[in-house]
């Protein structure tokens, strides 16, 4: 099947739509099965995120310091609203979009998929390395794991 024709399907995709992508490796060795709804709109889901964050109760998050993470919570919303300018520049650069959320790596011709993850089955695990964070790092990744942005793969 040839970019074009592949890409064609996806415009025709009306509503919530799915796709299974069976034995996908990931960079760490992870091999899975991911099911993902393909038909979503990543600024009406930041907006939806953006909501959960401003009223999203920090007191009742399993976390000691809560000035940090009202930190966290400040730097998440600011990052929606006004996101790097040089970083979504060299993305809009990097890849075609070809249809809603499908592109292709300009230089690799690597098609890429973009969608909310449903459901992953881990058929290998990766090796990960053990990262530290800093504390604000992780009051993020706290917060982050209420937003449906990060379910975005």
């Amino acid at each position: 099947m040839k970019i074009q024709e592949f890409a064609n399907r996806f415009k025709e995709i009306k509503g919530i739509s799915f796709i299974n992508i069976s034995n996908y490796k990931n960079s760490k060795g992870e091999i899975e099965n991911v099911l993902i709804n393909i038909n979503i709109d990543y600024n009406k889901t930041k907006l939806k995120d953006i909501e959960t964050l401003r009223n999203i109760d920090l007191n009742s998050i399993d976390f000691n310091d809560k000035i940090l993470l009202e930190q966290a919570k400040n730097e998440l919303i600011n990052s929606f609203i006004n996101p790097n300018k040089t970083q979504s520049d060299a993305q809009n650069n990097t890849y075609t979009h070809l249809a809603n959320n499908v592109k292709i790596h300009n230089e690799t011709n690597e098609i890429y998929v973009t969608g909310t993850k449903v459901r992953k089955t881990i058929t290998q695990i990766g090796e990960y390395k053990e990262v530290k964070s800093k504390p604000l790092t992780v009051a993020k990744n706290i917060l982050r794991s209420y937003l449906q942005t990060s379910k975005i793969r």
